[in-house]
């Protein structure tokens, strides 16, 4: 019994490393360490990040996000004000548009009327003539109805007679044919009598009165 017990010491002993051998060195210093008393290079890049300057990630996203919008909304004025602008100047074109072609209009239905005008008052002319010569009233009334049928088809076209006698004398609707002296002051260059009815369409004049104006001249000083 005391043998083998003296056995198992020396197997325990030789089980245990010895630090003067070589190879039991080695093993021992590729062993990793232990708990929290080293102080070798492995803690430094932990005690690294914690001393990185500079402001946390999530607030330098914030405020690019706050640049990118405000850029954002920036470009947004800037294409509305151009869409506000290019409405309003297709707006412009469409009654620039409108205006002419009524204008167009307006021009040839003055043309239509201007033809068939002067046969309308060739055609009045000669009812005057007839009133004033006694012919039978059968032939000068239906001479009548015709004109009053011309008249009333132009009327529904546009035409209307230009206002004369008691109006100021506007050359752009009015003929001067003469003047005659008037003893009121208001009366000068009003017309005073109109020797051919005007007619226009609109501000188209498809023929001018033809008008005696009004002037006054004060009295002369016997003294």
């Amino acid at each position: 019994m005391p043998e083998a017990r003296s056995r198992d010491k020396e197997e325990e002993a030789n089980e245990q490393p010895n630090p003067d051998l070589p190879g039991q060195a080695e093993t021992r210093e590729h062993l990793p360490r232990q708990g929290g008393d080293s102080d070798g290079p492995e803690d430094e890049p932990t005690e690294a990040l914690h001393s990185e300057p500079g402001e946390p990630p999530c607030r330098e996203s914030h405020h690019q996000e706050e640049d990118e919008l405000s850029q954002t909304r920036a470009r947004l004025k800037v294409v509305s004000a151009a869409y506000k602008n290019l409405q309003e100047e297709m707006k412009a074109f469409r009654n620039r548009t409108e205006r002419l072609q009524e204008e167009r209009d307006r021009k040839r239905l003055g043309d239509a009327v201007a033809t068939v005008f002067e046969p309308v008052q060739n055609l009045r002319r000669t009812l005057e003539v007839f009133e004033k010569n006694d012919l039978p009233e059968e032939l000068v009334g239906g001479l009548r109805m015709v004109l009053d049928q011309f008249t009333e088809a132009l009327e529904r076209l546009g035409l209307e007679e230009i206002p004369c006698e008691g109006e100021p004398f506007d050359p752009n609707i009015h003929e001067a044919m003469g003047t005659v002296l008037v003893d009121d002051p208001s009366t000068d260059g009003i017309v005073v009598k109109a020797f051919d009815v005007g007619y226009r369409i609109g501000s188209l004049v498809i023929q001018p009165a033809r008008v005696l104006l009004g002037r006054y001249q004060e009295p002369a000083d016997n003294d």
